[in-house]
């Protein structure tokens, strides 16, 4: 201007590719911007990695994330997010998403090597409970933890719950407890029959253990 100062008012932030924000508000986040198109972030998605704790709980979006990889337990696929988590126990390490996207879950030894993968989930309806499963894990290991949306559509929000799998044991805590998608008295292994899932025969009104 006439003072020789910047004028700014008219200018517009560059696409950050990695935040989940639109950041010059052109209506595309993060790898669907073509200012982003060749972020090393964009090219693939194993080359930013979070590590999870155990036990631990994660929240987050994959709208704008890459889609590059894909599950075997999939015919198609969409934009994913990985994450690692090493266990310091050995037994069964339960997963359990919850979004109103359609997920897969893949488990691989090695993020960019599909040959590698050792358990994939894909079977909640779209909406329709957790997304839930559990695997054996050796102490010390790491494992990959890829969350995929099923199609190039599926994207959005998630949260996910990681922890060392126990017996359903408690079976009115309303928490699945062995990660097996069967809650409390639904679970025909642990609790379906027990003396806490069998009807009473007290009548209506009446006191109830």
């Amino acid at each position: 201007n006439p003072y020789c100062s910047f004028v700014v008012s008219n200018c517009v932030p560059k696409e950050s590719c990695a935040n989940g924000l639109d950041d010059d508000k052109d209506g595309d986040i993060d790898c669907q911007d073509s200012e982003c198109t060749m972020a090393p972030v964009c090219q693939d998605s194993c080359s930013n990695v979070a590590p999870l704790m155990l036990p631990g709980f994660e929240y987050g979006n994959t709208t704008g994330k890459p889609d590059v990889h894909s599950a075997s337990c999939s015919t198609t696929s969409g934009p994913e997010v990985f994450f690692t988590v090493t266990p310091n126990f050995n037994g069964d390490l339960g997963l359990m998403v919850n979004s109103d996207t359609d997920f897969s879950i893949s488990i691989r030894t090695a993020c960019g090597d599909p040959t590698s993968e050792i358990h994939c989930n894909n079977y909640k309806p779209k909406g329709i409970l957790p997304e839930t499963m559990a695997f054996p894990v050796t102490k010390g290991t790491t494992y990959f933890v890829m969350l995929d949306g099923v199609s190039d559509q599926d994207m959005g929000y998630y949260d996910m719950q990681l922890a060392q799998t126990a017996q359903e044991a408690v079976c009115g805590n309303l928490m699945d407890d062995d990660f097996d998608a069967y809650l409390d008295c639904d679970d025909p292994t642990q609790c379906k029959g027990t003396a806490s899932c069998t009807p009473g025969a007290k009548a209506v009104g009446e006191s109830c253990n």
